[in-house]
């Protein structure tokens, strides 16, 4: 709860882009996403076998870490909002800060039940595990997806 408040808080327009744009786009997130969660670890590897690669791989290891963390806290987001947004009918895109904040609690509150599902005696852990893996795959592409964006558009102003 505590990274979605001070994403909300600090990167508030990053935080509108990509909430705003994953559901257009889910499909090609998700496909983005499928070859970041596991194509990346292999390469990781592969490039920690070389002593030079080493270093350059645990840094890589720690920001795939960072990107699941932060794509389950916009999973939450997400989740947060969408239910949100049924009973007070705020669009995304015009969405205030006191509104995504009060949509970080509300998601970390669904996860949490999504979480309980897993203790249903038959499918209920199938089903938990498909929602927050298919939610967390559209986000880890969505996220990738927007930094690239950031970088070129960093280079074509020569800020980076």
């Amino acid at each position: 709860v505590i990274v979605g408040l001070l994403l909300v808080h600090f990167f508030p327009q990053k935080t509108i882009s990509v909430l705003g744009e994953a559901p257009r786009k889910t499909w090609n997130y998700l496909g983005i996403g499928i070859g970041i969660m596991f194509l990346l670890p292999i390469t990781l590897v592969m490039l920690a076998v070389t002593i030079i690669g080493l270093p350059l791989a645990l840094i890589g290891f720690a920001l795939y870490g960072i990107l699941i963390y932060v794509a389950h806290v916009f999973l939450a987001l997400f989740l947060g909002f969408k239910l949100f947004s049924m009973f007070n009918r705020a669009e995304i895109t015009t969405a205030t800060s006191s509104q995504l904040m009060w949509a970080v609690v509300l998601g970390a509150i669904i996860l949490g039940l999504i979480e309980l599902l897993k203790l249903v005696p038959g499918i209920g852990w199938a089903v938990a595990s498909i929602i927050l893996l298919f939610g967390k795959l559209v986000f880890v592409g969505a996220l990738a997806s927007f930094d690239m964006k950031f970088l070129k558009q960093a280079r074509a102003q020569k800020t980076l």
